[in-house]
């Protein structure tokens, strides 16, 4: 069994799932296989990608104090390449059993509306921006080179974090909207994002809109029957996602290190081949994760199977519990290999499964019931936004994979009950000085009819 040969597996899920979403949609259903469509397109960049460049001796592997380097034999790259295929063919069934159940029960839809007050999807947008402003100016008045040093070193910020994540958050919104067709507020929206990358130097958030925009174009191209222009479209904007990736990351680098920034050298340079340093400068270190994880002892890194519920753990404030579990993939890589700072390389979501649910096993009961999961959001009556997060999670679980992407996900629907809470406490206050009563509480569910994505078209 080949390299090349198992990436006939994310290749054929990609197809697949890429009809199934399409036909769903045809028949006014959800899309049925979206985050398979996704993940599927990860693997083959985070997975096969490295793999292939390990094998060809075009790079060489993090894990050398592991004897694990770019001269790897075929056969134990096929076996990790395999157990990530594993885990992206038991989503593929988890979400199809959802499906399948559904059609079978003749169960509809969650209704999508609901009595009382609803939350604008357009007035949360304006909520949200507004939130995220003062984490901007107190990340312009902050050293970037201190604040980049120290990341995954600092505690006691969630709340800034959660203030931070209401910028992307807020763009995704706009994207499944259109913006509302306006031009300003679009503009809005990207001056923000832009703005947010550059002064945080955080990435994963910036995959929000992109999920939005993917979504947006999938729904569209199928409605008019568009789907290949579009597909054009999406490549080209993965193109350039690609890039800002890897340049953030050098970005990032230069200012820690002190050097003076050069945005041709982080940003400009890399546009000839995105894809080439993903690994070495874009800190892609999926596949290397996922054989760390799958040669590391569990009883010496402390992998137990209850492992991810420090995902909700970790959202207890570090004031109230300051020696909250440390997540494992910090412990792991540094137990193994002399990886600097306080951060971990990515364990892969398949590689933390068979570390924390022991083995070949775990793979496959996590990602059938993380493909049950995310198939059942999709066809519940959540508001697409809520979607769009779910979706954000497992595909950052995949690429990543420990409890923290649990807790980073819950941060970021933290930030969405934060702008939906002060769109409610505003409406609040207008209708009481108005003697009109008072609203009920909002929570993730869909705002206004007509405001909120809630069928399969935009």
């Amino acid at each position: 069994m080949t390299v090349l040969w198992l990436l006939v597996v994310p290749s054929a899920l990609l197809f697949v799932s890429s009809l199934n979403v399409s036909r769903s949609l045809r028949a006014g259903q959800p899309p049925i296989g979206i985050a398979t469509l996704t993940v599927s397109a990860a693997y083959i960049l985070a997975v096969s990608l490295p793999a292939h460049q390990l094998k060809s001796h075009q790079r060489s592997s993090k894990l050398s104090s592991l004897g694990v380097g770019s001269n790897i034999v075929d056969i134990r790259l096929a076996r990790y390449e395999f157990l990530a295929a594993l885990a992206l063919i038991c989503l593929f069934l988890g979400e199809n059993i959802v499906a399948i159940a559904r059609t079978k029960l003749q169960k509809p839809l969650a209704s999508t509306t609901r009595t009382g007050h609803q939350i604008s999807d357009r007035a949360t947008y304006a909520a949200l921006l507004l939130v995220g402003l003062p984490y901007l100016a107190v990340a312009a008045q902050t050293s970037r080179a201190t604040a980049f040093g120290a990341r995954a070193s600092t505690h006691g910020q969630g709340f800034l974090v959660v203030l931070g994540l209401c910028v992307p958050l807020a763009a995704s919104i706009g994207v499944l909207h259109h913006h509302w067709r306006s031009r300003a507020l679009c503009a809005t929206s990207l001056i923000a994002v832009v703005l947010y990358a550059l002064l945080s130097g955080t990435r994963s958030p910036l995959v929000l809109p992109a999920l939005s925009f993917m979504y947006v174009q999938i729904t569209d191209g199928t409605r008019t029957r568009s789907l290949g222009r579009r597909a054009v479209a999406g490549l080209v904007v993965l193109y350039f996602s690609l890039d800002i990736f890897v340049g953030l990351t050098s970005y990032r680098g230069q200012i820690a290190s002190g050097q003076k920034v050069s945005f041709d050298q982080a940003f400009v340079e890399p546009l000839s081949d995105p894809t080439k340093n993903l690994v070495s400068s874009g800190g892609l270190d999926t596949f290397d994760g996922l054989v760390l994880a799958v040669n590391a002892d569990r009883s010496a890194v402390g992998a137990k199977g209850s492992d991810p519920l420090k995902g909700i753990l970790n959202l207890v404030p570090y004031q109230i519990w300051p020696n909250k579990p440390t997540f494992l993939s910090p412990v792991v890589t540094h137990y193994y290999t002399d990886f600097g700072g306080n951060a971990g390389i990515f364990l892969s979501g398949p590689g933390y499964a068979y570390l924390v649910w022991g083995g070949t096993v775990g793979i496959i009961a996590m990602w059938l019931l993380l493909g049950v999961s995310i198939g059942k959001i999709w066809h519940s009556g959540s508001s697409s936004i809520v979607k769009i997060v779910a979706l954000y999670g497992v595909l950052r679980f995949f690429v990543a994979g420990d409890a923290f992407d649990l807790s980073y996900t819950l941060n970021i629907l933290l930030a969405l009950v934060l702008g939906r809470g002060l769109v409610w406490m505003a409406e609040r206050l207008r209708l009481h000085i108005r003697g009109e009563g008072s609203a009920a509480p909002p929570g993730l569910r869909p705002s206004v009819p007509g405001d909120s994505l809630q069928t399969p078209y935009p």
